[in-house]
């Protein structure tokens, strides 16, 4: 069904009665076993990512929306037309107050009919305002609440109306700083009020607990690509995704598709009518072919927002950067929404713009430090090694969300790399503990179970009820075994061996295409001086990775101690090109990356 904004609107609207049902009634007849896809503008109800709008959902309750809607539109063509208030919100001396709730009331009630946040230059929009007399206000921390002004709004003007808040007197109100720009990104951290990314005159920089050392570096690079995907939300059933439509509902779709397309051709000049059959292309996951529609529908009403928001992101799938950059830029001057700006951030990411993605990040934080804003950031400041401003903003992240497991996992992956090593267990394990049958936070901290001797047996507790809450997992009973067998070591902890090698070979039984079970089964048992068994082992997990450089090096020493000196030279030689072969890939991802510093002596961006 349709989700976020695209409810605040019928997705057809006919004047011609109950006769401009009849194109939907062959599809109606098919609602029960139709599926389509859920529309790109709910992203801006912040409960999807844009992966989640290609996975398939049931068509009933979409065409059953369209239905009501579209009867609820007969006899309504005629709808009231309404107005706008935009403004700026400034302080005493007429510097900007980003981050202040603007809010409109009627006259006589306490409860908003409309609010909105200034953005960084203190100006904020209120849309679709019916006629009428109110009263506008607007507060923020530090500040004291603006008397209510009276405003009157007609259709189809914007009533411009601008209000200035008085400094709290008391202590520890804005007045208490000499700078009102403090009070730019209320709830945002605060080391960053007056900073501004800039590149560094360098790249690749040694940092003391990622890059600097090539053991740490495949394992952070690990913990970064991992926080990456969280960016994607990992709930929807794959098995919806992978199996398609069938031969039936792909049969109904090309109706409902013919029949969209006669409404266009009947309305060519409809706003209507062309975001419909785009938004339907999009349901169906072709992006290419409904551009030219969403094009259309925004060039008959340029004005509407979720159209405008869709044509951008249809655009940005496309890698259609250019148009989607420009497309939000027009977007941005008529209003500016931290959404606009992260979305805008993942445009100049993809295009190579690090340095303004980030820029771009940062403001939406500012202006609206949702979950996701900040998570946003604090991994744009990571991926490019940015790490003691990624800590902060993370930091922040989970004094504001602590219940908020990827911000944990972001926090963690920032004290990781930087060197942070307790410090870094300690947040992957507030990261289970959010919601302790999902087993992404246990992948992180079991990447981490040995760098800590502090943490440790509290580390191997956490993957213990990994282990306990889902035993058909392979990777639950590896990560347990190894924290059993060498997260404690130093802590006088004598391993059972055979309870680790039972461990072992129960995920390999669970997932026989797991190389590194058949690794480690292989270091078990060449510690127990079994190297004929070690060599199977190492065998087994070369056939299923024959790049997992360890297994070589591990084979060629058990070849060693069982006096074949040739082969044992051939492992040698195959480790050290695989060896070199991932230094040279590691030291290419540090050349590659770049690097930003925040230049202390700059005020923030206006």
């Amino acid at each position: 069904m349709f989700r976020g904004r695209l409810l605040r609107r019928p997705p057809f609207s006919f004047s011609g009665g109950s006769e401009c049902l009849c194109f939907l009634i062959p599809a109606i007849r098919h609602a029960k076993m139709l599926t389509v896809y859920p529309t790109l503008s709910s992203k801006m109800s912040g409960t999807m990512t844009f992966s989640e709008r290609k996975k398939f959902i049931e068509l009933k309750g979409l065409l059953s929306l369209l239905l009501l809607t579209l009867l609820a539109s007969v006899g309504h063509s005629q709808q009231t037309e309404t107005g706008s208030i935009s403004g700026r919100i400034n302080d005493p001396s007429g510097i900007a107050v980003p981050g202040a709730k603007v809010s409109l009331l009627r006259e006589g009630e306490t409860v908003p009919v409309a609010t909105a946040t200034t953005g960084p230059n203190g100006s904020y929009t209120l849309s679709q305002v019916s006629p009428g007399k109110y009263l506008l206000t607007a507060e923020h921390a530090g500040f004291l609440k603006s008397n209510p002004a009276n405003i009157e709004v007609a259709p189809r003007k914007d009533a411009g109306f601008d209000l200035t808040l008085a400094r709290d007197p008391s202590p520890g109100g804005a007045s208490a700083t000499n700078d009102s720009r403090a009070a730019q990104g209320a709830g945002t951290p605060q080391y960053y009020e007056k900073q501004r990314l800039k590149p560094a005159d360098f790249t690749g920089a040694v940092d003391p607990g990622g890059y600097s050392a090539a053991g740490q570096a495949e394992r952070t690079g690990r913990l970064l690509e991992g926080a990456a995907q969280l960016k994607k939300n990992p709930t929807t059933d794959p098995s919806i995704v992978s199996r398609g439509p069938s031969v039936a509902e792909s049969k109904a779709l090309a109706e409902m598709e013919l029949n969209l397309k006669k409404a266009v051709e009947s309305e060519p000049q409809s706003f209507e009518t062309n975001h419909s059959i785009g938004e339907f292309y999009i349901h169906v996951g072709k992006l290419a072919e409904a551009i030219p529609y969403l094009e259309k529908a925004y060039a008959l009403n340029p004005s509407d927002y979720v159209n405008a928001y869709d044509l951008a992101l249809a655009d940005f799938e496309t890698q259609n950067y250019a148009a989607a950059r420009q497309q939000i830029r027009s977007m941005l001057q008529r209003q500016d929404k931290a959404e606009l700006h992260n979305l805008l951030a993942e445009v100049e990411e993809k295009s190579g713009n690090y340095l303004e993605a980030a820029n771009q990040y940062e403001l939406a934080a500012h202006m609206e430090p949702s979950e996701k804003n900040i998570f946003d950031w604090g991994l744009e400041l990571l991926r490019h090694q940015t790490l003691e401003p990624a800590i902060e903003v993370f930091r922040h992240g989970v004094e504001r969300y602590p219940s908020s497991a990827k911000t944990w996992i972001g926090y963690g992956t920032a004290l990781y790399s930087r060197g942070i090593y307790d410090e870094a267990v300690k947040a992957f394990s507030q990261a289970t503990d959010v919601n302790p049958s999902d087993p992404r936070p246990y992948l992180f901290l079991a990447q981490v179970y040995s760098v800590s001797r502090v943490e440790a047996r509290d580390v191997t507790e956490h993957l213990h009820r990994f282990a306990q809450l889902q035993p058909r997992n392979p990777q639950a009973l590896y990560s347990y075994a190894l924290a059993l067998w060498k997260g404690e070591r130093g802590q006088n902890a004598q391993a059972d061996s055979s309870q680790i090698e039972s461990l072992l070979k129960s995920a390999a039984e669970l997932d026989p295409r797991y190389p590194d079970v058949h690794l480690q089964l292989g270091i078990l048992y060449a510690e127990r001086k079994d190297y004929p068994q070690a060599i199977e082992e190492y065998q087994r997990a070369i056939k299923l990775s024959p790049e997992l450089a360890d297994a070589h090096y591990r084979l060629a020493q058990a070849c060693v101690r069982t006096g074949e000196k040739d082969r044992a030279q051939e492992e040698f030689g195959i480790y050290e090109r695989l060896h070199k072969q991932q230094l040279a890939e590691t030291e290419k991802r540090r050349a590659e990356v770049k690097q930003f510093v925040y230049n202390l002596e700059e005020g923030p961006r206006p």
